[in-house]
């Protein structure tokens, strides 16, 4: 692996951290899909309501350009 390709895997990776822990400190659950090439990278899921019987759920593709 080229020293570009791991550097776009970290930025990546360090983004999906920083969006997971802002997503936590809101009430969430947050799962990352470690090196998934899948549709999503994160998956959050919050109850709320009187009897938390209500879920939210977000499933997150993150993606982090440079400008």
């Amino acid at each position: 692996v080229s020293g570009f390709a791991m550097s776009r895997y970290r930025s990546g990776r360090d983004f999906e951290h920083a969006v997971k822990h802002l997503l936590e400190r809101a009430g969430f659950t947050v799962t990352r899909a470690a090196g998934s090439k899948g549709p999503w990278d994160l998956v959050a899921v919050k109850f709320t309501g009187r009897s938390r019987a209500t879920v939210f759920v977000m499933l997150l593709q993150c993606k982090r350009r440079r400008r």
